[in-house]
């Protein structure tokens, strides 16, 4: 079982509505480049589509009623199409920006079934993207029994799970009731999980 999964699992549960959709979206916002770089290089996919996804998210989180259950899975078609397949697109870019994109469309499923594992799943595709990062730039051998230890005592995992453990605290002690972009600009953590640029092969 995943430790980690459990952890940031009960933790998360703790969050009101509001909250666990504040968590994914701003954990979606340090996905989104990723997808940008790998539409960039492939010249494949549209980010535009993502961005509506994002702005669908906080347009909702501000008046719960502008979209109904129909445009929102429309939507979420919209991103299906423009979701990388790894078959198609070999590389770790792929599957960074996958990770992107379905954490966008767990957001979306849970506004429609309120199932908590989706906003579980975006805790996991950011923490995802940061091992496989790791695993790419120090070009880990998967056959390595130590290499779950080296990943955990990475700089970028070991803040990667500090920033989402400091973000559900944070969501905990914040009247959500208004959402407001100075609310926002507090909440928000600025530094980029991953860097591409200590990447050789992209």
């Amino acid at each position: 079982m995943d430790k980690f999964r459990n952890e940031i699992g009960n933790s998360l549960l703790r969050l009101p509505y509001k909250g666990k959709i504040l968590f994914a979206a701003l954990t979606i916002e340090k996905l989104y480049p990723n997808y940008i770089a790998f539409e960039d290089r492939r010249s494949w996919g549209n980010h535009l589509v993502l961005s509506e996804g994002i702005s669908l998210i906080y347009q909702y989180l501000i008046k719960e009623d502008l979209f109904t259950d129909k445009e929102i899975k429309e939507l979420i078609n919209n991103i299906d199409v423009i979701t990388p397949d790894t078959d198609d697109f070999p590389g770790i870019l792929t599957s960074f920006a996958l990770d992107a994109c379905t954490s966008i469309l767990d957001t979306l499923q849970f506004i429609i079934d309120k199932d908590d594992k989706h906003i579980i799943n975006v805790s996991i595709y950011a923490r995802d993207t940061v091992d496989m990062f790791i695993q790419e730039r120090e070009d880990m051998n998967s056959l390595d029994p130590s290499i779950e230890i080296q990943i955990e005592h990475d700089n970028f995992m070991i803040e990667e799970k500090a920033r989402q453990k400091l973000l559900i605290e944070a969501l905990l002690n914040t009247n959500l009731e208004v959402i407001t972009d100075q609310l926002l600009d507090k909440l928000r953590n600025n530094k980029p999980i991953i860097d591409l640029s200590l990447l050789s092969n992209l």
